[in-house]
Order: structure tokens, then sequence, then C-alpha cells
């Protein structure tokens, strides 16, 4: 069933939406190196270095984004890094002056669907 927000607009049951991070059973990823990793597979160009908890995402030499842990840093375009940062469990990258770093508090659909967009958009914006 449907909610709405404090701002009075219409939710849906995160049930209810098909996210394309979803597998074939509905299952969401349980992490944010899952659902990044999973993404990467399908971006044509992305190459993916490291392992464990520590992965840097590339388009040719040009490092796009990087995941540390629980922390995955976009190098955004300014315009959509600006309006990133108003997102909670975003910040200014302390690594990159030119990055976004997402800390999300809470790993729902909401940030997963957050973060692989962040991914595409930073590919897209690389190639």
């Amino acid at each position: 069933m449907a909610g709405a927000d404090g701002n009075g607009r219409v939710l849906p049951d995160a049930e209810a939406i098909q996210s394309p991070e979803a597998d074939d059973e509905g299952e969401l990823p349980e992490s944010l190196e899952e659902a990044l990793l999973d993404a990467a597979s399908e971006l044509p160009g992305l190459v993916v270095r490291g392992e464990g908890d520590q992965r840097q995402f590339l388009v040719g030499s040009r490092v796009v984004a990087t995941l540390q842990g629980d922390v995955a840093e976009f190098r955004l375009d300014p315009a959509v890094a600006t309006a990133a940062l108003r997102t909670p469990g975003v910040r200014r990258s302390a690594a990159a002056p030119d990055q976004v770093a997402f800390e999300p508090a809470d790993l729902d659909l909401y940030a997963l669907d957050r973060a692989v967009a962040w991914l595409r958009s930073a590919v897209r914006r690389a190639g």
C-alpha cells in the first residue's frame, strides 16, 4: 500500500517498485558493493579494479567512482553533484574535491537506486 511523505507526496511501497537492480526473484542487493558491481556489469566501457571492500570503477584511465567499505564516491557533473549534496548521507569527498561521498544511513531501495544512478551518470560523463 502506498504512503505519503512529510510533504504530502504519495510514495509507493518498496515491494511494488520494480527496480532495475533487483535480481530475477525481485531481491534487492544487500550492499552498495553488490549494487554497484551488478550495475557495472551492464555498463559498456566500465572496468572495475580491486577486491574486497576497496574498488575503483574506471572508464579508460579515468576513475569515475570508488568504493571503500560502506562509502561510495562518484565523480559527477557539477550540477548533479550540487543536487546530490542535498541528499541525506552525501558529503563532499575528502579525497577529491570534484567527487561526492555517499554513505547512506539506511541501505533501502532509494539509497541503492541513487548509488546506481550516480554510477551511471559518472560513466556517461566520462564517456
